[in-house]
């Protein structure tokens, strides 16, 4: 197993604990994070899935007017732009 199978694996188990805590900033963090990861992996649907739900928790916590908001869409539309490029 590689160091990012390995990283994933340990933010999808710290991501579950957070969701039963319901702490949303956690949650948004951790979905950052495996966005990233599974970006990384080359596994880009869910890469974009994670982003998404990040945004998501971001914008119902802060706004939409906050710079963390501007920050995971930039992260989504270069994953966007990288899965049309690839016929995703």
């Amino acid at each position: 197993m590689s160091e990012r199978e390995t990283a994933r694996d340990l933010f999808e188990r710290a991501l579950a604990i957070h969701e039963q805590d319901r702490d949303p900033s956690t949650v948004m963090i951790g979905l950052g994070y495996l966005g990233q990861i599974h970006r990384e992996l080359g596994d880009l649907a869910t890469a974009r899935n994670h982003l998404r739900r990040a945004l998501a928790v971001a914008t119902g916590v802060y706004g939409p007017a906050k710079p963390l908001i501007a920050e995971i869409s930039k992260h989504l539309e270069a994953i966007e732009r990288e899965a049309e490029e690839h016929g995703l």
